[in-house]
């Protein structure tokens, strides 16, 4: 009995003295001050949350999708980066306009014409889960209704913005390969 009791004391002081010594991934100490932007914390000096997105990229699996029917379809992947360059899930509106290249290859400018504008509100919670894929860690969003003419390789631009609540605007611009 003394020895079981000997030993639990004995691993109970082992990992109570080496769980002292674990310091968190970067060691050092987090700052008290949560809008402090000299450390990560809970949140930056304009009062937006750390993981907040500060920037949208179209991911690379997106692509253009030709059907048999005739029928022309974008398979978007959209990914919200933080500031760390972590992919993050955020409420806000996704809205998708598509471009064409108006010059036919022949270099005279007719300049980019909108082809068509779609948008996927992400504020609902049950919506944003829908649409967020935790294996790609992108929104997937099918853009349907796409009103290209039957020629081929054509260059298109997909523009993407993502509106969070907060005000912001975040963009970017994809040319889209067939």
């Amino acid at each position: 009995m003394i020895t079981t009791t000997f030993k639990s004391f004995t691993c109970l002081s082992a990992c109570l003295l080496l769980g002292a010594c674990v310091e968190p991934k970067g060691g050092g100490t987090r700052s008290a001050d949560p809008t402090s932007t000299d450390e990560p914390g809970l949140a930056t000096a304009t009062g937006l949350s750390a993981f907040a997105p500060a920037t949208v990229n179209v991911h690379r699996l997106t692509r253009i999708v030709r059907e048999k029917q005739g029928n022309t379809t974008i398979q978007a992947h959209i990914e919200l980066i933080d500031r760390w360059g972590d992919s993050v899930k955020w409420p806000g509106k996704l809205v998708f306009e598509l471009y064409q290249d108006m010059t036919g290859g022949t270099g005279i400018a007719g300049g980019p014409e909108q082809v068509n504008v779609w948008s996927l509100d992400l504020n609902d919670a049950e919506a944003n889960a829908k649409a967020y894929d935790r294996v790609t860690r992108t929104y997937r969003a099918t853009l349907t209704d796409v009103g290209l003419a039957q020629r081929s390789r054509q260059r298109l631009t997909l523009r993407v913005g993502f509106n969070p609540p907060d005000g912001r605007q975040l963009t970017v611009s994809y040319q889209l390969e067939e």
